[in-house]
């Protein structure tokens, strides 16, 4: 199964040195570096990705702004230098929104795969509840 092989891979990777020195080098980096070498760092770091993916879990009530009804929300990943696509996840009120950003020139046609995500959405929604 996709979702188990990916979630043992990301477990496998949480559980790893990775993210600790990531983010120690980062601090460093920061530290240590004068602005234009670390924005240099960062396009550097940006240049090795082609993918953002990032969910989010917001409130599990709704909330109001102004005594208005906040009815949906939505969130983009950032995206710079030749990330091709950004995808988020975001949770709110008993509800998940799904963003997408596309890079043109990379997807082609991104409504279809704004269509196959809500297509596996929904099987795994689908399974999920109907083995309870």
């Amino acid at each position: 199964d996709i979702l188990h092989g990916v979630k043992k891979t990301m477990d496998k990777l949480k559980s790893s040195f990775i993210p600790l020195i990531t983010y120690a080098s980062s601090c460093i980096y920061s530290e240590l570096l004068s602005p234009l070498l670390m924005t240099s760092n960062c396009k550097f770091g940006a240049s090795k990705c082609s993918l953002v993916f990032t969910n989010v879990r917001g409130p599990d009530n709704e909330i109001r702004l102004n005594g208005y009804k906040i009815s949906s929300l939505a969130f983009f990943v950032p995206q710079s230098g030749n990330i091709g696509l950004g995808i988020s996840i975001f949770s709110y009120d008993g509800k998940v929104f799904v963003g997408l950003n596309c890079d043109s020139n990379r997807i082609k046609h991104p409504q279809e795969l704004s269509d196959l995500f809500t297509t596996e959405f929904k099987k795994l929604y689908e399974a999920t509840f109907n083995e309870q």
